[in-house]
């Protein structure tokens, strides 16, 4: 059964093919760090959660709000390139 690491390992990966950087900070929580590498000013940390539906959410780590469900990967991609300012969602090569 998957966890938290294994789902922000698939979120990291999914980032990092959108051309953002990312790194995996394993712990208790583990969290993942995303960052814009053309404005390394827009970064972010994603950490996962149980939802108020008892299911597993990525959400913003900062500001504890909920991203979108750990099935949910593109939706979550789609999110954070847009906080990351991320034209049309992905990364310019």
């Amino acid at each position: 059964m998957a966890g938290p690491k294994e789902y922000l390992e698939e979120l990291g990966n999914s980032l990092a093919s959108q051309g953002l950087r990312v790194r995996l900070v394993e712990g208790e929580p583990p969290l993942l760090h995303v960052e814009n590498p053309k404005s390394p000013a827009f970064k972010e940390v994603i950490g996962c959660r149980t939802g108020p539906d008892r299911a597993e959410w990525f959400h913003w780590a900062a500001l504890d709000v909920l991203l979108a469900p750990v099935d949910q990967v593109s939706t979550a991609v789609e999110r954070v390139a847009l906080v990351l300012d991320i034209p049309g969602g992905a990364a310019d090569g």
